[in-house]
């Protein structure tokens, strides 16, 4: 039996998040049904937690497995994992790839697939909230779709935040990336035409006062119903695009 192996930089390397989100939003409109697959399955641990998401949809079982740190100030990732495909008619493992990276993705080509149908085609302005592998993904997958000028990270650990910021602009120096403390973001905010929330905050990180008329939102949030990244008056006068009920 041959299985191939995609660690990490295999996986980032398999496409980009702008091919993801052609292939999420062809599937979306020709009808992809996400509701059918089995609900996912919680396995506690000491110091976090196990999930199981399996699925069927698409003719090809996979399934993937994920490990989540409760400690979000922990210098590794949170998030490691496989991501296994089989083949539809043996059933045998054919492919093993690295969940957090196909995670990444596979997020961010989400929020690309809904921003290609709120954001207006001339946003210049993007502000990201978070400096992790989703923030940094969301930065890079943003400006290569929309004429992005100025961007500003709003992050609560200096030193993740000061890495990022760093990264950002080797690999877009032509444009101005700023950051601020979470205090400092309204000025931010009230310019941005794209809001990224890339968190496991438990309560909104901004007040809706902040936002324009014209924003449009992002919130990766987590798998738990107790976190919240976007004012709840802000969702109440927005038009919220959902990939499925």
């Amino acid at each position: 039996m041959s299985v191939t192996f995609l660690d990490e930089e295999q996986t980032y390397a398999a496409a980009t998040i702008g091919q993801c989100a052609d292939a999420l939003e062809a599937a979306l409109r020709a009808g992809l049904p996400g509701e059918p697959d089995p609900a996912r399955i919680f396995v506690d641990l000491p110091p976090g937690e196990l999930l199981l998401m399996p699925s069927r949809v698409t003719g090809t079982p996979t399934v993937k497995l994920v490990t989540i740190h409760h400690d979000a100030d922990r210098p590794d990732p949170r998030i490691k994992g496989v991501h296994v495909v089989f083949d539809p008619v043996s059933l045998a493992p054919r492919v093993v790839m690295d969940a957090a990276a196909l995670t990444v993705m596979r997020t961010t080509a989400v929020s690309i697939v809904a921003l290609r149908a709120i954001a207006k085609p001339d946003c210049h302005t993007l502000v990201v909230y978070g400096a992790g592998p989703q923030a940094r993904a969301h930065i890079d997958a943003i400006i290569a779709e929309w004429p992005i000028r100025h961007v500003t990270i709003v992050a609560r650990r200096p030193e993740r935040a000061e890495a990022l910021l760093a990264s950002a602009r080797e690999r877009h120096p032509d444009i101005v990336i700023d950051l601020v403390h979470t205090e400092d973001a309204a000025s931010a905010l009230r310019e941005a035409r794209i809001i990224v929330c890339a968190t496991t905050s438990t309560s909104a990180l901004f007040s809706a006062a902040d936002a324009r008329g014209d924003v449009a939102a992002v919130a990766v949030g987590t798998h738990s119903p107790a976190c919240c990244e976007i004012p709840s008056e802000l969702v109440g006068r927005s038009f919220v695009v959902v990939e499925e009920r």
